[in-house]
């Protein structure tokens, strides 16, 4: 009797454990894996009972064979491995309430180093359950890096879908990667590309439990700063991150790439972050005090940022977006100028699109924004005075070719270095300084990336920032900033003159001494003139055998001495009848008595003769 009536039961719990096995496992495991079909489910999360897979010592490895697809686990060296992975056939439109998901959990109670997630070809992992929020891959770091890591070309898409439950209702809070327990850890993308996408369709949101959950509750990166509020995103080496919101209706909740401490770029790849309704947030953090924060954003990469924003449940609201240092109109046709709050040495700290009264820009309801973030460069400026009086420090504005726009002074570094500005390559920058006091003069100085540029390649870098050495003398200009970190110096100096004097060689009036700037030349004096001499110019030596160059600069106390030359006696103009007679020592009378004897001599023959003719 107990037999035949056990037998029925016994049948049908076997056909139950049967259909769940076949209901695990129904969405295809990785091909060709050596895992089974029941190890490819059990670890997903909805089904790990507890931390998935662990990096402890007898944690159980599931090894992935070379040229084979699927994915695989090395508890030895905390590797994860996806390899042409694609588990989208587990998660079907209009069938959600299976509950199936790929999304993994990994625990690093082995206190590895890091756990490393390597990826090649093309990747889904798929999910659309978990304990806290649906999540694509939760991590149990102990204060441990994550780090991802895709051979060259390779993708690896995280996709969360809505949670249904048993009643039909809708789970919608998700979150692509999610670290547990992360302390100072973080998140690391160091090559390959990584799409995280958050999925929401009209029927998930009319069907959402919101006596006991949110409305859409999107999380593309979550670091777990609400307990532990200093772990860090980083995008380096060749890496593209790209975080998304996949909605038709982005009144309902609010979206984030990431929660984090921190975020810093520093790759040659791209990254693209797009939210909405978290007032403008690109991210965001919590304080040592619990209080939300905006994320350190670090942008040093060569690659792009783009970050797209949707106002969509407010009449208006501020946004954080910006392009680096242009000008550009909202909604109200206002000209707004965007800069980026920088840090020194060039990184920057989320800040506002900042227009010229102060205001941040307003975003009409239903209207998104989208902004790229440039690679920036500090900016700083040093006053060296001396004596001058001059106390104001010379300042560095964005210049749009009309306006000069002031630059924000450094998050982070607190008051002591007010200076340090940023902006990005091929900007115009405008230098403006202070003129120099009666006396002294301005010269301008550079520094690129913290060091002295050499002499001989001054010229080459001023002419690379449009700029010639004369401009370096004057209260401002223009330079356009090349990729490198500057540091200009105004410098105050006193003007360094000579004394040019003249020595006469006591001939003539004295000519005044005259004072003459370094490196100018002296003025030549009208000629001195002296009774009985002449002037024959001006020597550069006692010995008055070097004529002096007044075209030739004065670069210290000079003495210049007059040349003259005797003037020669006047020669009387006399003209005498005979040098015998000048000889001879006859006196003037004489000479005018035998004049006039032969003047009557010649008239007594004149006169014979004409009365001979006439005759």
């Amino acid at each position: 009797m107990r037999s035949k009536q056990w037998g029925p039961v016994f049948s049908v719990v076997l056909a139950f454990v049967l259909c769940l096995t076949l209901g695990f496992s129904w969405g295809s495991t990785p091909k060709a894996s050596a895992m089974t079909e029941q190890d490819a489910t059990k670890y997903a999360l909805q089904y790990s009972g507890g931390k998935g897979l662990n990096t402890k010592a007898d944690s159980k490895a599931y090894p992935l064979a070379e040229g084979e697809n699927g994915w695989g686990w090395d508890p030895v060296t905390a590797t994860l491995t996806f390899r042409n992975y694609d588990d989208r056939e587990r998660l079907k439109s209009g069938d959600h309430d299976t509950k199936f998901q790929a999304g993994f959990m990994v625990a690093n109670d082995g206190k590895k180093e890091a756990i490393t997630v390597k990826f090649e070809g093309t990747n889904y992992l798929s999910a659309n359950a978990g304990a806290d929020g649906i999540q694509g891959i939760r991590f149990y770091v102990e204060g441990k890096e994550v780090r991802f890591v895709g051979d060259q070309g390779a993708v690896l898409n995280i996709d969360t879908y809505a949670l249904y439950d048993s009643l039909g209702r809708t789970r919608l809070d998700q979150y692509g990667i999610f670290l547990e327990e992360s302390e100072s850890s973080g998140v690391k993308f160091e090559s390959g590309t990584v799409n995280i996408t958050g999925h929401y369709t009209q029927e998930d949101i009319n069907k959402v439990d919101k006596e006991h959950y949110p409305g859409i509750e999107f999380t593309g990166i979550d670091t777990d700063v609400i307990d532990y509020g200093t772990s860090k995103v980083s995008v380096t080496g060749t890496a593209n991150l790209n975080i998304k919101v996949d909605t038709p209706n982005t009144t309902v909740g609010k979206a984030k790439a990431m929660y984090a401490k921190t975020l810093e770029v520093t790759t040659s790849g791209q990254v693209y972050l797009e939210g909405y309704n978290q007032t403008g947030r690109l991210s965001s953090s919590v304080t040592p005090e619990g209080k939300r924060a905006e994320t350190d954003a670090i942008f040093n990469g060569a690659g792009k940022v783009t970050y797209k924003w949707t106002n969509g449940n407010k009449q208006e609201s501020s946004v954080f977006p910006f392009k680096t240092n242009t000008t550009q109109a909202n909604n109200d046709n206002h000209e707004y100028v965007g800069y980026l709050n920088p840090v020194a040495g060039g990184s920057i700290q989320q800040g506002y699109l900042q227009g010229n009264d102060g205001e941040a820009v307003k975003v009409a309801k239903g209207e998104s924004v989208s902004a790229e973030i440039g690679r920036v460069y500090a900016i700083s400026t040093a006053l060296v005075a001396n004596d001058s009086g001059v106390t104001k420090a010379p300042t560095a504005m964005y210049f749009d070719g009309s306006k000069a726009y002031p630059l924000k002074k450094p998050f982070g570094v607190g008051d002591a270095l007010p200076e340090v500005q940023a902006i990005g390559a091929a900007n115009t920058v405008q230098m403006t300084a202070e003129p120099a006091p009666a006396g002294y003069t301005l010269g301008w100085s550079v520094k690129k990336n913290g060091v002295a540029i050499p002499e001989a390649e001054l010229a080459a870098f001023y002419e690379s920032i449009g700029i010639t050495a004369k401009d370096l003398t004057k209260p401002s200009f223009n330079y356009t900033q090349p990729a490198n970190n500057l540091e200009w110096i105004a410098t105050y100096s006193k003007v360094q003159t000579y004394n040019v004097n003249f020595e006469m060689g006591e001939h003539g009036k004295q000519v005044p001494a005259q004072t003459v700037v370094a490196g100018q030349k002296a003025a030549v004096p009208t000629a001195p003139t002296a009774k009985g001499w002449v002037f024959k110019g001006w020597y550069a030596d006692k010995e008055l055998k070097t004529p002096f160059d007044f075209n030739a600069a004065i670069t210290a106390d000079t003495t210049v001495y007059a040349k003259w030359a005797e003037e020669s006696k006047p020669v009387p103009n006399v003209q005498h009848p005979t040098q015998s007679m000048v000889k001879s020592g006859v006196d003037s009378l004489e000479i005018g008595v035998a004049l006039a004897a032969l003047v009557a001599l010649a008239l007594g023959v004149a006169t014979v003769a004409i009365s001979r003719r006439r005759g």
